[in-house]
């Protein structure tokens, strides 16, 4: 494997995690905008979308 590649590989996965982190910030973005300050807060945004469809 070249250099090249894995480099390749390891800047697409650190983009997907950014991509997950900038969405968890746009979901609490949201969560702030549309929910009161004492309700609940779920900070976990892939258990909360995998709950509503099994529900």
């Amino acid at each position: 494997m070249s250099a090249y590649l894995k480099k390749g590989i390891i800047v697409w996965i650190l983009g997907f995690l950014s991509f997950l982190a900038a969405v968890n910030v746009f979901n609490a973005v949201m969560h702030g905008v549309d929910k009161n300050a004492e309700d609940k807060i779920n900070p976990y945004l892939i258990r909360y979308i995998m709950l509503e469809k099994i529900s």
